[in-house]
């Protein structure tokens, strides 16, 4: 939903202003240890798996040299606007990290146990075989969680959670259950520093 030149004015604003581009591995480690690898730091997230993070995405993070991480939607793979796995497994190569937005997208207060389970863990396992990795993070779709939903995601394996719940990210909510910024199109680039200073 970002316009492709306000996208690549806000990364440039980034690069300019030395903010250091975490992967999810380092972001886990500043929550966890309070170590940060700069002054200035933050996690770049895109959810959906969209094929223009491919198209139009990758090459400006390739040019402006940014870390991001895309939450996919394993079961989309094969839509015609979703990123297919050579496609991931470029974007991968190229420092941006795929992590999982589940198989299927379904609000997961609205399942079960065993079913969000399944979406929890199929994902994972779809990522970690196709691209050879260990995913550690998941973007819970629309931001919904139930009241065991963090504790089937650890035991599935996922370190970090985020939802769309607005602010800062810290520790304090719990490592499954991040706040997130959201950056809307058409915003000035002095209302984009005081959300990524504030929230």
């Amino acid at each position: 939903m970002m316009p492709p030149d306000q996208f690549k004015q806000q990364l440039q604003w980034l690069k300019d202003n030395d903010y250091y581009t975490l992967t999810p591995e380092e972001a886990y480690l500043v929550l966890t240890t309070n170590k940060k690898p700069a002054d200035k730091i933050v996690w770049i997230t895109l959810d959906d798996g969209y094929r223009n993070n491919y198209e139009v995405g990758l090459p400006i993070f390739s040019e402006l040299g940014i870390n991001a991480t895309i939450f996919d939607i394993t079961g989309y793979q094969a839509n015609p606007n979703s990123l297919d796995l050579d496609q991931l497994k470029t974007l991968k190569t190229n420092n941006i990290a795929i992590q999982s937005h589940t198989v299927s997208h379904h609000e997961l207060d609205q399942l079960d146990d065993a079913t969000q389970t399944r979406e929890l863990v199929d994902s994972k396992q779809n990522l970690d075989s196709n691209l050879q990795q260990d995913t550690i993070a998941i973007s819970f779709p629309v931001g919904k969680m139930g009241p065991n939903t963090a504790g089937l995601a650890q035991q599935a394996g996922y370190k970090l959670g985020v939802t769309t719940h607005e602010g800062l990210a810290n520790s304090g909510e719990g490592l499954l259950s991040l706040n997130r910024v959201r950056i809307n199109p058409n915003i000035s680039l002095q209302d984009y520093q005081n959300l990524l200073e504030h929230g």
